[in-house]
């Protein structure tokens, strides 16, 4: 499924043809910088490869072995249950994340070492 939001990204979403859930978001943004996020079964993001408009690749992984480029900051609104979570790679550049309370993906923005910010909201 393809979505474009009002500032013009555009999202296309996998799901699982058996489980209906989501397994991949593939997102482009009107400035040209691309993200790519991997869920697992329970929805939550395992992978997140991003790559901005100068050309520049940045990958993270959950299960990943070596952590030494990038570091994750979680927190939860103990209210109303939503959850952030933020990457942050060591060129300066990161990738935030907004879940609702169930862990589903609401919104995201990214921030390349320019300090360029390419956003995406879900409706």
């Amino acid at each position: 499924m393809t979505t474009t939001d009002r500032k013009g990204s555009t999202e296309t979403v996998v799901y699982d043809s058996d489980t209906g859930k989501q397994v991949a978001s593939d997102i482009k943004f009107r400035h040209k910088s691309t993200i790519h996020l991997s869920f697992d079964a329970d929805g939550t993001v395992k992978a997140i490869d991003r790559r901005d408009k100068d050309g520049n690749v940045r990958h993270w992984k959950r299960d990943a072995q070596d952590r030494s480029e990038a570091t994750v900051e979680r927190s939860q609104n103990e209210f109303t249950g939503l959850k952030k979570m933020e990457i942050k790679f060591n060129d300066g550049s990161k990738v935030h994340l907004d879940l609702d309370s169930q862990g589903n993906l609401s919104s995201l923005y990214t921030v390349d070492q320019r300090k360029n910010i390419s956003h995406l909201q879900r409706r």
